[in-house]
């Protein structure tokens, strides 16, 4: 484990256990939001939210975040009737990203996440528990 995320932090970062008392997942996933909303921000580009796994938006990024269907983000335009205009006017008077890399990016494997979790998922159904999927 290595945290370095808050003020009660010693010098040179919690590397066992953080003196606030999170471990290390924790600690992990706060890093990813951290840097995830950093990249964000830092990203020129126009951006679509399509779901509601965002932080609230602020800086300067807000003109440029935009949200569909199910996506609510507070100070966000939403598209509405499939009319992405506004997202398409922003993203061409934007700069160009000019993001270079040789590196691969995979996303999207949510899925296997829930395959591995079917059995429970179907009991819960079964039980009464969940009664819709969104």
């Amino acid at each position: 484990m290595f945290c370095h995320q808050c003020e009660q932090t010693p010098m040179g970062g919690c590397t066992v256990a953080g003196v606030c008392g999170k471990d290390e997942t924790i600690a992990s996933l706060q890093d990813i939001i951290v840097f995830a909303l950093k990249g964000i921000a830092e990203f020129p580009g126009a951006i679509l939210a399509t779901t509601n796994c965002v932080m609230p938006i602020k800086g300067t990024y807000a003109d440029r975040m935009f949200s569909y269907d199910v996506a609510g983000l507070e100070n966000v335009r939403k598209i509405e009737n499939d009319d992405f205009t506004p997202l398409i006017e922003k993203a061409l008077e934007l700069p160009e990203a000019n993001i270079e890399s040789d590196e691969t990016l995979l996303t999207g494997f949510h899925h296997e996440t829930v395959i591995g979790i079917a059995p429970e998922i179907i009991q819960a159904v079964k039980d009464g528990k969940i009664q819709r999927f969104l």
